[in-house]
């Protein structure tokens, strides 16, 4: 059979469950706010899927993870949900890699950071590594958090590039993974913000990734990643658009910022910046 046919064919089936699970979610509309929220997720999907942008495939990531985290309470309403999830999950991954520069697996260990105070965790809403290793010492901030998110830092929606602290509250702030899913030219608004906010002799610590140029049809970067901690291991796929960036750009952002490099190493596509 043609592969034109089978991707046909799985597009018309995954939009069927889209329809079918949206149907039936909404005779269980009263049950509570996560049933209307997976409406209204599935509601704005269906209309992703259909020859998505760059921006709309990002979009799609976002509701995705709001729906794979709440999965567990809707399906004791709908079971098909879980089968409509796992559905966009597939199709999800199988797009993005199309128009993906996908590099090897990397495996990073990492331990609890050392602080006698807070930790400002930016970007903390994904895998919340940062709340993981050092729990209620940390302060997460997101545009969002996965509601299957289970540490116990603080988790707060809030913009990196406009802070809502006070200046000089910080022992260290930490970034895991987190700038390539910023836009580049507000890079420098961030690195500025978490400077105002850390204490005299704060540090900001930084892993990031390198992102090369943009080349042939490929629109997106992925980098799948093992995760050592002391006590668990995460496997997890970070995904942002084809935007470069590099140890030497984080250099400089951190020089414009008022930021002195303390410790820095580089292990394949993967950086640590200490600040």
């Amino acid at each position: 059979m043609p592969e034109v046919d089978v991707a046909d064919r799985t597009f018309k089936k995954l939009r069927k469950s889209i329809a079918d699970s949206k149907s039936l979610l909404e005779k269980h509309r009263l049950k509570g706010q996560s049933v209307i929220d997976a409406i209204d997720a599935l509601t704005r999907l269906d209309k992703l899927v259909v020859d998505p942008s760059e921006e709309e495939l990002q979009e799609i990531g976002v509701q995705f993870e709001k729906i794979r985290g709440g999965t567990d309470d809707i399906i004791k309403y709908v079971p098909l949900f879980a089968d409509t999830v796992n559905q966009l999950g597939q199709w999800f991954e199988q797009t993005m890699m199309k128009r993906s520069l996908v590099v090897g697996r990397h495996t990073i260990e990492i331990e609890p950071i050392k602080t006698e105070g807070y930790i400002l965790d930016i970007g903390g809403g994904g895998e919340g590594i940062i709340g993981r290793l050092n729990g209620r010492d940390a302060i997460s901030i997101d545009l969002s958090f996965l509601t299957r998110q289970d540490n116990d830092s603080l988790k707060i929606l809030m913009d990196a590039t406009d802070l809502k602290f006070l200046s000089s509250q910080f022992d260290v702030a930490a970034s895991f993974f987190t700038f390539m899913y910023i836009e580049n030219n507000d890079h420098l608004k961030v690195f500025k913000e978490v400077h105002r906010v850390l204490k005299d002799r704060g540090r900001f610590l930084i892993w990031d990734s390198r992102i090369p140029e943009r080349f042939e049809d490929k629109r997106f970067f992925v980098l799948p990643l093992e995760i050592l901690l002391p006590d668990e291991r995460v496997e997890s796929v970070y995904g942002a658009k084809l935007d470069q960036q590099s140890l030497a750009y984080f250099k400089g952002l951190a020089a414009r910022s008022g930021f002195e490099v303390v410790e820095e190493w580089v292990k394949n596509e993967i950086f640590f910046l200490e600040l």
